[in-house]
Parts: structure tokens; sequence; C-alpha cells
């Protein structure tokens, strides 16, 4: 079980299966676990599913409330970047697809 730090957040993510990286951004206010239902319908993937800040085992930053986060444009994209960027992946043809599912 997995962490990162993101812009001095702890991000908690998991991983599972084989194949062409599949990043699941589960909706506000969810932990990446609430993916665990699905995974087995993703069989030829390698699925990446992460707490958001603030839920399940990723940080909650100081400072910030629930709607204050909420309505930070591109939060989750920007995790789901970072951690993609930190597993080496990046957005050139060089290291292939990575399908997204929200």
């Amino acid at each position: 079980m997995p962490d990162t730090m993101i812009d001095g957040v702890q991000i908690h993510y998991n991983e599972t299966g084989e194949g062409e990286p599949l990043l699941l951004i589960m909706g506000y206010g969810m932990p990446g676990d609430a993916w665990l239902g699905s995974l087995p319908f993703l069989n030829g993937f390698h699925s990446i599913y992460y707490d958001n800040r603030g839920t399940g085992r990723s940080d909650k930053p100081a400072g910030r409330s629930p709607r204050r986060s909420r309505r930070r444009a591109g939060g989750a994209q920007d995790h789901a970047g970072a951690i993609l960027r930190w597993r080496g992946r990046t957005r050139d043809a060089e290291s292939g697809p990575v399908h997204l599912a929200s």
C-alpha cells in the first residue's frame, strides 16, 4: 500500500493487475477502495487507484475545509498526473497510453 508526496500532501494509492495502465479516480469524498468491487471486471489492465486528498489514508491538508478542497479545480487531475509521473508514465508517445475512469 504505497504512498507518495504530492504538493506537500501524502497521497495513498494501490495498484493491481497487469497490462496497460488504467487510472481510477473516485468521486469527491470517497476513498480509492470504493473501486474494489469493480476490479474483478478490469482484467487486462494495470489498475491504479488512490484516496483523494482528505479521504481514506491520504492526508487532509491543514487549514483546508472540504468545501474549499471541492472548489479546487483540477485537484484529482493534479494527483493523477503526479502519480503517473512518479510511476514513470508521461504523456509522450514512448510511454504508451494511459486509460482513465472516474
